[in-house]
């Protein structure tokens, strides 16, 4: 009888998985498309913002600025010499002109699995993801976050694989935090067994993305079922760096 049951068990929950996917995949193909002066927080330039650090305008610009010049000055330093200077130099000016390319093919790259992210997930995902992707200021600007992980079983194990899993993205989200000017950075930490709290930039950001997709995902394929994340994302603020001039 166990048998039978765990079967069935089995077998709800895979359609029960299957029914929270379609109804994410619909709710993402009619996901309402951004107002005037907000991005979209499933965008390419989205993608850039996140990876990099930077906007993706700027790319765009030092892009096209880098490769004709850097281009030309390569050609021109590399072309029949044997003056090692000139050879440093002409590399130094070939690798200026190829940054800016390589940056954005593999933006494009990652916008692949980017788009969409939500709705593939195996479980669900409720929250602010959509405030602290479209924001369109720079890494100095914060925003408070509060990241829980809802387990269908309160098993000790499963608690504790997750609560490992939380405090290693805590030290990975506290390496992109530097020294301030004034104020302080709320820095990552597992406030309870299966929350972490802290503050996200950009940067941050893209490292909560790889973690809700990449981390929990596998966790839940491995047998600890999460039956959904969610993400509160409260205010922001500006704090500069300690070198920042401005």
């Amino acid at each position: 009888m166990s048998k039978l049951t765990d079967a069935l068990e089995a077998e709800a929950r895979r359609a029960e998985a299957k029914q929270h996917r379609r109804e994410r995949g619909y709710a993402e193909a009619n996901r309402p498309v951004p107002p005037p002066g907000q991005r979209d927080p499933d965008g390419f330039v989205t993608v850039v913002h996140l990876s990099t650090g930077f906007q993706a305008f700027g790319i765009a610009i030092f892009t096209l600025l880098a490769v004709p010049i850097g281009g030309g000055l390569a050609v021109v330093m590399l072309w029949d010499t044997a003056d090692w200077e000139r050879y440093l130099y002409g590399g130094m000016a070939l690798i200026a002109a190829l940054v800016g390319p390589i940056l954005l093919v593999r933006a494009l790259v990652l916008w692949s699995g980017f788009r969409g992210w939500r709705a593939r997930l195996p479980f669900a995902f409720a929250g602010s993801w959509d405030s602290l992707a479209s924001d369109r200021a720079d890494s100095e600007s914060w925003r408070s976050c509060t990241l829980q992980i809802h387990l269908v079983t309160t098993e000790p194990d499963a608690v504790r694989a997750a609560n490992a899993l939380l405090r290693t993205f805590a030290v990975a989200a506290n390496r992109s935090m530097y020294n301030t000017r004034f104020g302080t950075i709320d820095r990552w930490t597992a406030s309870s067994k299966l929350t972490a709290t802290g503050q996200a930039n950009c940067r941050v950001a893209w490292k909560l993305y790889r973690f809700i997709t990449r981390d929990l995902a596998r966790l839940h394929a491995a047998g600890v079922t999460i039956a959904r994340v969610t993400l509160e994302v409260r205010g922001a603020e500006t704090i500069k760096a300690e070198a920042d001039p401005s």
